[in-house]
Order: C-alpha cells, then sequence, then structure tokens
C-alpha cells in the first residue's frame, strides 16, 4: 500500500490525504455563556455558543426558525466534546484541532 506522510507525521494512504488536508483546517470557536434552565453542574459549566469551521466553510449552521435566519453557532454544553477527546488521545495525529 503506498503512504505518505500526513501533516501531523501520521502515516496515511494517498485516499487519506485528501481528508486529512481538510481535517488539517478543523477548528473551533466558541465563546462560554450563562446556561440558564440547563440541568447538571457539568453541563452548564460547560454550556457554549460553539462554531466549527472546516476550511472556510461552516459545519454548525442551525435553522432558526423563530427569527427566520439561519445561524452558525450551535448553543450547547462542550462536555460531551470534552469526554470524546479525553476517550480519542491519538485524534490530534488524524486532526490538528485549533481552539480559539
Amino acid at each position: 500500500m503506498n503512504r505518505t506522510q500526513g501533516l501531523q507525521g501520521c502515516p496515511l494512504t494517498a485516499d487519506e490525504w485528501d481528508i486529512e488536508r481538510a481535517m488539517a483546517t478543523l477548528s473551533f470557536d466558541l465563546d462560554w455563556t450563562e446556561a440558564e434552565g440547563v440541568n447538571g453542574p457539568e453541563l452548564a459549566a460547560t454550556w457554549a455558543s460553539l462554531r466549527i469551521r472546516a476550511g472556510s466553510s461552516t459545519v454548525t449552521l442551525a435553522l432558526d426558525e423563530r427569527a427566520s435566519t439561519v445561524r452558525e453557532r450551535l448553543f450547547v454544553s462542550l462536555y460531551p466534546l470534552a469526554e470524546w477527546r479525553r476517550r480519542k488521545p491519538a485524534l490530534p495525529c488524524l486532526i490538528g484541532l485549533s481552539i480559539s
């Protein structure tokens, strides 16, 4: 199998290279917000406005029916994301995460 070195030094097949390049630009933009009415202290403590981008494209588009608009940000707890990241220690090898 033909393998090349990825952006993070992980060996990738030629087919995986384009996915690697796209995912290397994945970014998480967050603003901490108050979590009114959210149950669970861990959820409330990690409540934020989150926008995820892959390159120049926003991944987290949401239809706001009340305002009749499309938002780029979701209001969510980041606790599940932190737990997922904790359980996937090899993740930075595949994806260059930047959090701003």
